[in-house]
């Protein structure tokens, strides 16, 4: 193993936050590659993809998203969820 400062591009600070966040994304992103049929919260899809439970409702109200229902609970399909939003990316 060399000298740090030779095998990077740089050196970079980052906050305690700010590092425990990126291992969350990362792991996140890791789980939802392994688990596309995963079932999700509503909660979890606003907090993943950051959006408002206003957008949520449009979405399933234009057919964008459709939830699957057991009784009250409603949960979303992770696999259908990054595919509306990988989508609305394109357009």
């Amino acid at each position: 193993m060399g000298n740090l400062a030779n095998d990077t591009q740089g050196i970079f600070l980052v906050t305690e936050d700010q590092l425990k966040s990126f291992a969350r994304t990362v792991v996140e992103e890791m789980q939802s590659e392994k688990e596309p049929d995963k079932m999700i919260t509503a909660k979890e899809v606003m907090h993943r993809f950051n959006i408002s439970m206003t957008t949520l409702w449009r979405m399933e109200k234009n057919n964008v998203l459709q939830p699957q229902r057991c009784g009250k609970m409603k949960r979303y399909r992770l696999g259908d969820v990054e595919k509306a939003f990988e989508t609305a990316k394109d357009e």
